[in-house]
């Protein structure tokens, strides 16, 4: 993206925060940009595509952070610590406050629902790299580094959207990471 996109996209992220996706209209996300309507449309022809363009902004720091954060991970448990919490407690507790940024999450139109899609591919991706030293481990219980991966992807993203509290995500967080290190045989 060029500096008018980032900044197109940063404001979009702003507006989208304060009056939710479906609240904020084009016109709203150009004032916050300081850009013409003219302009903004010149970038993003609908908003579903400034969504998208959100959505993977969104994603591609979201990727370089848990790349950060595993750099100083040392055991499997704390890059699974790290997983959650960055594509799991920290979205939820977002969600707490601003609950309409959930259509951002999921994607509302054809475009946003593909970003989503890829999204979710590339986190799990990601995850499956932290696995692939146990490869081993994991073959010992009928498991490989992607079904194990997406395992637990899915089911941390399920319980993101399904806990009604933070109280109860930790929890049932915390036993889908335990479940997982026994699976491996690894303390946590």
């Amino acid at each position: 993206m060029n500096g008018t996109e980032v900044k197109i996209v940063e404001a979009a992220i702003d507006a989208f925060t304060k009056g939710g996706v479906r609240g904020t209209n084009m016109s709203a996300v150009a004032a916050a940009a300081g850009v013409s309507r003219q302009t903004l449309y010149a970038y993003f022809d609908t908003k579903d595509a400034l969504l998208a363009a959100v959505m993977q902004h969104y994603v591609v720091k979201l990727l370089r952070k848990l790349e950060e954060r595993w750099a100083e991970s040392e055991t499997i448990s704390e890059k699974i610590d790290v997983f959650f919490d960055l594509v799991i407690v920290e979205p939820f507790e977002i969600l707490q406050v601003h609950p309409d940024l959930k259509d951002l999450l999921l994607g509302v139109g054809s475009r946003t629902a593909e970003v989503a899609q890829q999204a979710d591919t590339d986190k799990t991706a990601a995850l499956v790299r932290q696995l692939e030293p146990l490869r081993d481990e994991l073959d010992r219980v009928g498991s490989t580094p992607d079904t194990f991966g997406d395992f637990l992807t899915r089911v941390a993203i399920d319980l993101k959207y399904s806990c009604a509290t933070r109280e109860e995500l930790d929890r049932r967080l915390a036993l889908l990471k335990q479940s997982a290190l026994a699976m491996i045989g690894k303390a946590s």
